[in-house]
C-alpha cells in the first residue's frame, strides 16, 4: 500500500498462501481482491491488511492473472494455464467458464464493460472476448495482422474498450455498435464489434467491422529486452507462450 504522500506499507499472509501475486482490483465489498498466480488462489485483503485466500474445489484455477470487479457484484479473472475465465463471489465461491468454440488459449487482461458484461483479451489466440454474467462467451478478432499478443484491456472515458497489442506495437479500441446503431447494415453481423487500431508513426486509423475468421493457432514469442527476467516474469512468459513452467 502506498499513500498519496508516498509512504509504503507491505503485507504478508500469515498462512503462507500467497505465491506470486499478480492482478489486483477494488472489490464491491470495500476490500481489495488479487490473484495468486503460482498456487491457484484468489485473495482478499482488507484496508487494514488482513488477508484471506480462496481455492476452487474443482481445481480449475491454474495460473490466475488479471482480475476485475464485474457489473454483477462479483470478481472476474483470467486463468492462463487452463484457458478459462473465472468468477468469485464476495463469499469466496469460485466458478470457471470455458469457451465452447475453443477460442480461449491464454486469456490475460480483463475489465468490466459499459454493457453489463466483462471483456477480456487472449494473448495467444489474439481475440478480444466478452463474457456475460451467466458465463456465455463470445470472441472477436480485428483486421488480419493487426493483433498479436494482446495484453491489458481497460474501459475508456469514451465508453469503448481499449487494449494493447504487444507484438505489433499497437493500441486497439473496440466499441459495441449496438449502442449506437439500431439498424442492421447489409453484410455486417449483428453484435460484432467495431475495431479502431491506432497505427504508430503515420497517425492513421483503420476501422473495420468483421467476425472472427477461422485460422490456425500461432506461437507468439515475446519481444526481447522488454523487462528484467524474474521468477514472476518467467512464470508469466511460460503461461503466455505455452512453454512448460
Amino acid at each position: 500500500r502506498i499513500t498519496p504522500a508516498g509512504a509504503i506499507t507491505t503485507f504478508t499472509d500469515s498462512a503462507g498462501n500467497v505465491d506470486l501475486p499478480d492482478g489486483i482490483t477494488t472489490g464491491p465489498d470495500g476490500a481489495l481482491w488479487f490473484t495468486s498466480s503460482n498456487n491457484k488462489r484468489i485473495g482478499r485483503i482488507t484496508t487494514a491488511g488482513a488477508i484471506t485466500t480462496f481455492t476452487d474445489p474443482a481445481d480449475t484455477v491454474d495460473g490466475p492473472f488479471e482480475i476485475t470487479a464485474g457489473p454483477d457484484g462479483n470478481l472476474w479473472f483470467t486463468i492462463g494455464f487452463n484457458s478459462r475465465i473465472g468468477r468469485i463471489t464476495t463469499a469466496g465461491v469460485i466458478t470457471t467458464f470455458t469457451d465452447p468454440a475453443g477460442n480461449l488459449v491464454r486469456p490475460f487482461g480483463i475489465t468490466a464493460g459499459p454493457d453489463g458484461n466483462v471483456w477480456f483479451t487472449d494473448f495467444r489466440s489474439n481475440v478480444v472476448g466478452r463474457i456475460t454474467p451467466a458465463g456465455v462467451i463470445t470472441t472477436f478478432t480485428g483486421p488480419a495482422g493487426d493483433l498479436d499478443g494482446l495484453g491489458e484491456i481497460a474501459l475508456g472515458p469514451d465508453g469503448a474498450l481499449w487494449f494493447t497489442s504487444t507484438n505489433t506495437n499497437r493500441i486497439g479500441r473496440v466499441t459495441d455498435r449496438r449502442r449506437h446503431h439500431n439498424v442492421r447494415r447489409p453484410g455486417r453481423e449483428r453484435g460484432a464489434p467495431s475495431w479502431d487500431h491506432r497505427r504508430p508513426g503515420d497517425g492513421r486509423v483503420v476501422r473495420e467491422h468483421q467476425q472472427r475468421p477461422d485460422r490456425p493457432d500461432r506461437d507468439h514469442r515475446p519481444r526481447a529486452g522488454s523487462r528484467p527476467v524474474t521468477r514472476s516474469t518467467r512464470r508469466r512468459a511460460s503461461a503466455l507462450h505455452g512453454m512448460s513452467s
